[in-house]
């Protein structure tokens, strides 16, 4: 066979692809099917198929075009011995016969020598092709396979360099800080901008979550937004398969990403990948980066995982550091307990160990028990100040809390009116008793009775009205502290007669007033002690002395309970006031802990079960 003219310029062309090839350096499926359209650019190709046999069967890894089938008739054995010719030569032809045409077939050479792969070139009948012309042409397809693997190998060490010098150099901006904030923020800025990305968050494995705890350029964010728990449960995501999450995810990979997919979807990102941090074989953290436009690649992905191996056990140390000092106390704590039971299975024994003696101490050792009751501070004298008559306040001197002489003005009332019924029973009086007198001196015994009468009646309302004038100030009864009756909003109110106003307490003579459950009265040991403690003062503990037991219970609040009266042992105390309340707590003698525990159910079940 022999080259025309024609096919001159079209080898210059396939020449040209293949060394396109040569160079390339993308997935290996992308190489086979750029190279198999190379090959369709050989003078007269109709179809080219890249095929490989492994374990004695053969697969066809491209086709140009895409989609064609099968490119000759020829029998397995003459395939087979077509293939040896080629294995010897490099390449073979044939005829084929009952159509028209030729098939070619190349070795392709490969960095594994016992790798078979072959190219299959359907020839039109058409083509004349001299046999010298091919050795060099073939030569060239068959060394571009194991050139491309030299060039993807040479790319990937190259890409292994990048990768090692960018994760030190990030690394050491990590390497410089010597508090966990600081270092994840150096971490996130350092990788936003090596790789090219908008946002990277990191977020820190936390028993069953993973919360955000470093955001690039960002000193401060809140957790609760939505959007970052939408980015935390991206990060739960990439947590819980231990895998690295591209989105939108490669083809052919099975990693879940529905996580990343709505959080995409949320925040209007066009590209997102998280990464694990992994110490000793466990996730702790995840590294999460975002891109507005264009997509991650699986190099991406390969030098985040360098930065993440390097860069997680300096952030868990540092993390570990900044922790509560709590849990720092709890690992020396376990450091030294390891030393006295082993190191395995520590807190298990120490647990055990604690648990024996606290059972131990619970039922075998008692101490002091106490009932526990509300109590409130009564007077042993409370006057009650009503409204003496119908009226108006005039004014209040005094306000709840403020000590009072005796005698002393509480409030006054209006007594204009009084004032004016008294004028009038005056000169009523006086009228009527002239007009008696007169009634005397002509005989007129009927008008002198009536008149004494109606003399009698006017002096009766002068001495009420003289009796309400004197009653018009309400005047402390004794030496002590207005307990209830702020009126100071009420001058000029209406108040009828009777209604009670103020209430008005001794300071000495106060007594402690215990309302004790009645399922609790049976515990008290005789001792008749105490203490007690002020709500407002629950800081300071007072003893007591019972003085009294009411006889007889209480009913109140759906509980029944005994009245029992105290005495403060105490000297006296200034800030104490009626009706202050607190919880007293009554000697019950001495109980262990496992009955305090258990004597209420067992009096419930005793209750119960009884018939």
């Amino acid at each position: 066979m022999s080259i025309d003219s024609s096919s001159s310029s079209s080898f210059k062309d396939l020449i040209g692809a293949f060394e396109e090839c040569r160079k390339f350096a993308g997935k290996p499926a992308d190489f086979w099917s750029t190279f198999a359209s190379a090959l369709s650019l050989f003078p007269s190709a109709a179809t080219v198929r890249i095929l490989t046999q492994s374990s004695g069967s053969w697969k066809v890894l491209t086709t140009y075009p895409v989609g064609r089938g099968a490119t000759h008739s020829l029998t397995q054995e003459a395939f087979e011995a077509l293939c040896g010719e080629a294995d010897t030569n490099t390449y073979a032809q044939s005829d084929l016969q009952g159509r028209e045409g030729h098939l070619l077939l190349v070795r392709l050479g490969a960095e594994d020598e016992s790798a078979r792969i072959y190219a299959e070139i359907s020839l039109s009948k058409q083509a004349s092709l001299h046999d010298d012309s091919l050795a060099g042409v073939f030569a060239l397809v068959a060394d571009t396979p194991r050139a491309y693997e030299r060039n993807l190998r040479e790319h990937r060490v190259q890409q292994q360099l990048d990768d090692t010098a960018r994760a030190l150099e990030v690394l050491a901006a990590v390497n410089a800080c010597r508090e966990f904030t600081p270092a994840s923020m150096a971490l996130v800025n350092e990788v936003a901008t090596r790789f090219n990305s908008n946002r990277v968050t990191l977020g820190w494995v936390s028993g069953y979550y993973v919360k955000s705890v470093a955001m690039s350029v960002t000193d401060r964010f809140e957790r609760k937004v939505e959007v970052v728990q939408r980015l935390e449960a991206a990060m739960e995501e990439s947590r819980d398969q231990e895998e690295e999450i591209i989105f939108p995810a490669p083809q052919g990979s099975e990693v879940i990403c529905r996580a990343h997919e709505a959080y995409a979807q949320e925040s209007h990102v066009g590209a997102l990948i998280s990464v694990p941090l992994r110490l000793d074989g466990d996730v702790c953290a995840i590294l999460t980066l975002e891109r507005e436009q264009g997509e991650f690649a699986l190099e991406d992905a390969l030098g985040l995982r360098v930065v993440a191996d390097q860069a997680a056990p300096v952030l868990y140390d540092l993390k570990k550091k900044a922790r509560w000092f709590g849990h720092r106390w709890a690992d020396r704590v376990r450091d030294l307990a390891a030393k006295a039971v082993g190191p395995r299975h520590t807190w298990m024994k120490v647990g055990a160990i604690a648990l024996s003696v606290f059972l131990f101490f619970a039922l075998f050792v008692p101490y002091t028990y106490r009932v526990k009751a509300n109590f409130i501070i009564v007077p042993d004298r409370l006057a009650l100040l009503p409204v003496p008559f119908n009226g108006f306040i005039e004014d209040v001197y005094y306000q709840p809390g403020d000590l009072i002489e005796a005698g002393s003005v509480l409030m006054s009332m209006d007594d204009g009116e009084l004032e004016v019924e008294r004028v009038r029973a005056i000169a009523d009086l006086s009228r009527y008793r002239a007009e008696a007198e007169q009634a005397e001196a002509q005989g007129e015994m009927g008008n002198f009775r009536v008149a004494n009468e109606l003399a009698g009646q006017a002096a009766a309302r002068l001495q009420l009205a003289e009796y309400r004038l004197k009653r018009a100030k309400i005047r402390a009864p004794f030496n002590g502290v207005l307990v209830e009756g702020d009126l100071r909003d009420q001058i000029g109110a209406p108040v009828d007669q009777g209604e009670v106003l103020m209430k008005f307490s001794r300071l000495d003579g106060l007594s402690v007033e215990v309302d004790l459950p009645e399922r609790d009265i049976d515990l008290l040991d005789g001792s008749m002690l105490g203490q007690i403690a002020f709500a407002s003062r629950p800081d300071l503990k007072f003893p007591v002395e019972i003085e009294r037991i009411e006889p007889s219970a209480v009913a109140g609040q759906g509980v029944n309970f005994f009245v029992i009266r105290a005495v403060l042992k105490e000297a006296e105390i200034e800030w104490l006031r009626p009706g202050m309340t607190g919880v007293a707590r009554l000697d019950a003698g001495k109980r262990t802990l496992a009955w305090r525990a258990s004597h209420r159910l067992v009096d419930f079940l005793r209750m119960f079960f009884w018939f």
